[in-house]
């Protein structure tokens, strides 16, 4: 399975989960936890750690192996994305 669509599932079924718990006891949240940023980090390096080859990939080191996108911030795709992990996280959809 593709990272980008991963990580888009991944937020919105913890999200999903964390507002139906609230729901199921008559609550409402302002806000979620886990966030966009966390779902990036979920990918990345706590996958790494989760195959327990943190040593080798999952974060930007010296000596690791990498895989890199870069962004353009001033990218028209990326026009009026305040949260720049959100736009990462969504750029495929």
């Amino acid at each position: 399975m593709e990272m980008f669509p991963s990580m888009w599932f991944a937020l919105h079924h913890e999200q999903g989960h964390t507002h139906k718990i609230a729901a199921d006891k008559d609550k409402a949240l302002k806000s979620n936890a886990f966030t966009a940023a966390s779902a990036l980090c979920l990918a990345t390096l706590r996958g790494a750690e989760a195959a327990h080859i943190e040593s080798k990939i999952g974060s930007i080191k010296v000596g690791k192996l990498a895989d890199i996108m870069l962004y353009n911030a001033n990218s028209i795709n990326l026009t009026n994305v305040i949260d720049l992990f959100k736009g990462i996280v969504f750029h495929v959809l």
